[in-house]
This record gives structure tokens, C-alpha cells and sequence, in this order.
């Protein structure tokens, strides 16, 4: 199964989800209704289609991430085109480092995460 990424915030008009209120709005859609709760009778209409839709490869599906989990997956990304470690190693040094000190996320890496075979 292949998803589709978003790369784009909850603030842009590419939003194309009716899970979250800006997809909602950018479609059309009526906003969700506000239950004070998130009970499964609010839920169950707005997350139906999406189960009903997971085993269907050519459907696309989105996930909505926030600006510093976006950064984080571009820096590992990045390392990870460099050859040297798989991208989940990479993702989990940015996680646990942070992508400012690109030294210290190369140095976790070198003591934590194992090398690529060549």
C-alpha cells in the first residue's frame, strides 16, 4: 500500500482531509461538530471512510504532521540519501537530538545506530 504524504501545514489550503477543520473548510465540508467530547458517536462518521479505505492502494491518504516533525523528516531524509544509515535510524536521531546540531545527530548516530552494509 502506498500513502500519500502531505508536506504542507494545517494552515495551507492543500489540506485536503475532512478529518481536520482546515480540510473540512478547504473542501466544503461542514465543520465538525462540537460535542465537547471526542465520543465514539462524534467520531465513528469522520473515521469510517478512512478504514474502509485503508486496503485500497490507489486511494490516496494523507497525514497531517506539524512544522517540527516536518523538519525533523527532511534532516533525516537528508542523512539518510547520504548512504550510510537507514532513514528510521535517522529519524530517531533528529527525534532525539534535534535537527539544529546536525553534529550532535551525526554523533548519535555514529554511536547508536548500525552502518548500511556497503
Amino acid at each position: 500500500m502506498v500513502a500519500s504524504r502531505s508536506h504542507h501545514g494545517l494552515r495551507e489550503a492543500l489540506v485536503p482531509q475532512r478529518v481536520v477543520q482546515t480540510g473540512r473548510h478547504n473542501l466544503g465540508a461542514e465543520p465538525l461538530p462540537k460535542t465537547g467530547g471526542s465520543g465514539v458517536a462524534a467520531v465513528l462518521p469522520v473515521i469510517r471512510p478512512l478504514v474502509e479505505n485503508i486496503r485500497q492502494p490507489h486511494v490516496p491518504m494523507f497525514f497531517c504532521v506539524d512544522e517540527a516533525n516536518q523538519r525533523r523528516h527532511a534532516v533525516a531524509e537528508m542523512l539518510a540519501a547520504e548512504g550510510g544509515w537507514d532513514l528510521e535510524w535517522c529519524v530517531a536521531a533528529c527525534e532525539a537530538e534535534g535537527v539544529d546540531a546536525l553534529d550532535r545527530v551525526r554523533e548519535w548516530l555514529a554511536n547508536w545506530a548500525p552502518m548500511k552494509a556497503a
